[in-house]
């Protein structure tokens, strides 16, 4: 539950402060912190499925960026 909780605050955080951005810089600034952290819990309590997908995901993107530039 921790995990869907974080995810939805980082989700609603990054929305937010992509619509007030330009009105309210200082506000758009602490959503983004907040956003930040929140996605740092999601990644911290994400069921380990989730977790071996990003892992996976992270690894492909890795190879294929070394390829293009390499």
């Amino acid at each position: 539950m921790v995990f869907l909780t974080a995810l939805c605050t980082t989700i609603g955080a990054a929305i937010l402060s992509d619509r007030i951005g330009r009105a309210f810089p200082e506000i758009a600034v602490g959503c983004l912190s907040v956003a930040l952290l929140a996605l740092v819990v999601t990644l911290v309590s994400a069921p380990w499925e989730i977790q071996l997908a990003l892992v996976v995901a992270a690894v492909v993107s890795y190879r294929s960026l070394n390829r293009v530039s390499g």
